[in-house]
């Protein structure tokens, strides 16, 4: 059986934590609160989360969740118990069986309250028929819910960043499905959805990896709600949604270049007039794979020119709090013909795209330079092409997954275990061609 509602597990040590509404935030000082339950034993858990439970539904009684709305109300209050709410006609059409097994939980949580509001009555006794609940209103009760997996983020910009995707999909959903309630999603609505998405792509107002992403978000945001406030609605219809994929476009990999397009780019850019830092930016991750974020935010701290293997250190450092996933991504990678070059002009870092919107500022500015020489290539198709390369030279997959910082199925090789920089060095100067 899954956790009630409001208690986690850490480290088999079980937690009560409960977001605080916006409206109480300055009053209580934080987003969260937590409160260690001081046990490892499932059951002692839900026990001793009662009266915190009872406590804090008490306490934002008056700053619901969501809104004013009774039926929103009584959602809530059933949440803060841990029960799922049932509307008395629900229960009325159910067998005998079920009907217990539906009002038990209701039942015992009126048992911790014996002076229960109109309400929380309400709420018990299945009085209100369930709110409806349309995918913008969905959207902002994941954020409340998922609070900690946005706030990871340190720079507002780029939680702002990872939060965009879901607000785009909510308001596609929106503009084919209108205000349909969530509760009531069928298969076939998702069906009418997914049509809708394969048209655009069809008419190439989308990328189909785009189109495939927006189900992705929406498939989060539904499942979330369903698993806390309607589990007995589980699971949701976006499983049942076969992928896009065949002409409407299975899902898009950056292409890599060719080894003629490639050389051809890097004469364009040593012969153009971009600034020294974009045309640096882009030899070194045009040898080592390093991604735009990866390159912009380097600190001098993370550069070892002077080591007996020079090479750059991709990890959290002053400029930023971590690099994408951390874990594998974090590695070293040795510098090599113009990545070293470059790199040695610049020992303490890219000033120029060192701030908030340099990667995409990078990104921009290169794109641009690379099409003239090369269509339908990025940035990002520097990464495919040193991943390409080392798979052509008969390089094994978990050294060529170090150097590009992807996990390894069965292995972990960052945080300075497995492969060292000399395996690095020999792999690259194996993959790269003479005069890269």
């Amino acid at each position: 059986m899954p956790l009630p509602t409001y208690i986690i597990e850490r480290k088999q040590i079980y937690y009560f934590r409960i977001a605080v509404p916006k409206s109480q935030i300055p009053k209580f000082g934080k987003r969260q609160i937590w409160q260690s339950l001081r046990t490892t034993d499932k059951k002692t858990a839900v026990k001793n989360a009662a009266p915190l439970i009872s406590k804090y539904a008490a306490i934002f009684a008056d700053q619901p969740a969501f809104d004013q709305d009774l039926a929103k109300q009584v959602l809530a209050i059933s949440h803060a118990y841990g029960f799922t709410y049932r509307q008395d006609s629900e229960i009325a059409k159910a067998t005998n069986e079920e009907a217990v097994l539906q009002i038990g939980p209701a039942l015992r949580a009126l048992e911790k309250n014996l002076q229960p509001s109109e309400v929380e009555v309400d709420a018990f006794g299945g009085a209100v028929k369930p709110a409806a609940l349309t995918m913008m209103d969905a959207l902002q009760r994941y954020k409340l819910y998922c609070e900690d997996k946005f706030m990871e983020y340190s720079d507002e910009r780029e939680r702002d960043k990872r939060w965009r995707p879901f607000q785009q999909a909510a308001k596609a959903f929106t503009e084919v499905l209108k205000d349909v309630d969530i509760f009531s999603l069928k298969p076939i609505d998702c069906i009418k959805f997914r049509t809708a998405l394969i048209a655009q792509v069809k008419e190439g107002k989308l990328k189909p990896e785009t189109a495939q992403k927006k189900i992705m978000w929406l498939r989060l945001i539904h499942t979330k709600i369903l698993e806390i406030e309607r589990p007995e609605l589980l699971p949701s219809p976006w499983d049942r949604l076969s992928r896009i994929n065949g002409n409407a476009g299975e899902k898009g990999k950056r292409p890599s270049f060719s080894e003629e397009e490639i050389t051809k780019v890097r004469t364009m850019l040593l012969d153009s007039d971009a600034s020294k830092q974009v045309i640096a930016l882009n030899l070194i991750s045009m040898n080592t794979g390093a991604t735009c974020k990866e390159l912009t935010h380097l600190h001098k701290d993370d550069i070892f020119l002077d080591a007996p293997i020079p090479y750059i250190s991709i990890r959290p450092n002053a400029n930023r709090s971590r690099v994408k996933k951390n874990g594998s991504r974090i590695r070293d990678i040795p510098l090599v013909g113009h990545a070293l070059t470059e790199m040695k002009k610049f020992p303490n870092g890219f000033s120029e795209f060192c701030k908030n919107n340099g990667s995409e500022e990078l990104s921009r500015i290169s794109n641009e330079l690379i099409k003239g020489a090369a269509k339908d290539r990025t940035f990002y198709s520097y990464r495919h092409t040193i991943a390409d390369r080392l798979r052509r030279s008969g390089c094994q997959d978990t050294l060529k997954n170090s150097i590009m910082g992807h996990a390894s199925k069965g292995m972990e090789m960052h945080y300075g275990e497995g492969y060292t920089l000399e395996n690095k060095l020999e792999a690259l100067k194996k993959a790269l061609p003479e005069g890269s």
